[in-house]
C-alpha cells in the first residue's frame, strides 16, 4: 500500500518524459503523470504516460500534475478486470493552486484496452481530447469537459460502451459552466450524438 499521492515528475524541476506502471496493491491518493508546483514550475518538457493493469486507487489519476506544464501529450492506459480508479480519471493537470495553471500542450487521450488486453470496469472521465475504447467493456459513469466548446471523440474499436442509463444520456457538461459538450463517437456508425 502506498499512502499517499504519486507523482511521476519532479518537484519544481524539468524531467524529459514520464512514465508510470501500475498492476496491483493499493494507492490511497492520488497519481500524476507529471510533476508538482510549489514554487518554481514543474516541466514535462514532452509526454506523460500512465498504464494501469490492476490494483486500486483511492483517489484522481491526472495525465499531467499539480498545476504543471507538460509540452506534449497525456497518454492513460487502462488493462484488466482488476484495476479501479475510486477517484475520477482526468486528461490534464490538477490546478488547485491558483498562481500557476498546469497546460498540456498536445492531446489528452484515454485508452481502454489494447489489442492485447481487454479492459473491463466502470470509470468518471474528465478532460480529454481522445477516448479510445479498443477492447473489453467499459462503463463510463461520468464525461466532463475541461472547458466549454472542447470537442471530445470516442473511438470504438470493435468494443463496447455503457454509461449510464444509456450512451446519449451520458452527463456532458463543461467544469464550471452549465453548457454541452460535443460528443463524436467513431465506429462502425461513425454518429455524432
Amino acid at each position: 500500500t502506498v499512502l499517499g499521492d504519486v507523482y511521476a515528475g519532479g518537484r519544481q524541476s524539468t524531467v524529459d518524459s514520464t512514465e508510470i506502471n501500475i498492476s496491483g496493491g493499493e494507492i490511497t491518493g492520488d497519481v500524476y503523470g507529471g510533476g508538482t508546483y510549489d514554487a518554481a514550475v514543474a516541466t514535462v518538457t514532452n509526454d506523460t504516460k500512465i498504464n494501469i493493469s490492476g490494483g486500486t486507487i483511492n483517489g484522481d489519476v491526472y495525465g499531467a500534475g499539480m498545476n504543471d506544464q507538460v509540452g506534449g501529450n497525456t497518454s492513460i492506459v487502462m488493462t484488466g478486470d482488476t484495476a479501479r480508479v475510486n477517484g475520477t480519471l482526468y486528461g490534464g493537470s490538477n490546478n488547485s493552486a491558483a498562481a500557476i495553471a498546469g497546460t498540456v500542450g498536445g492531446m489528452k487521450s484515454i485508452d481502454f484496452g489494447t489489442a492485447d488486453a481487454a479492459y473491463t470496469g466502470s470509470v468518471n472521465l474528465a478532460d480529454f481530447t481522445e477516448v479510445n475504447i479498443n477492447n473489453g467493456t467499459t462503463t463510463i459513469e461520468s464525461l466532463t469537459n475541461a472547458a466549454e466548446g472542447t470537442n471530445v471523440t470516442v473511438e470504438l474499436n470493435g468494443a463496447e460502451i455503457l454509461s449510464r442509463p444509456n450512451l446519449h444520456t451520458i452527463p456532458c457538461l463543461a467544469s464550471m459552466e452549465s453548457q454541452p459538450l460535443e460528443l463524436f463517437v467513431k465506429g462502425s456508425q461513425g454518429d455524432k450524438i
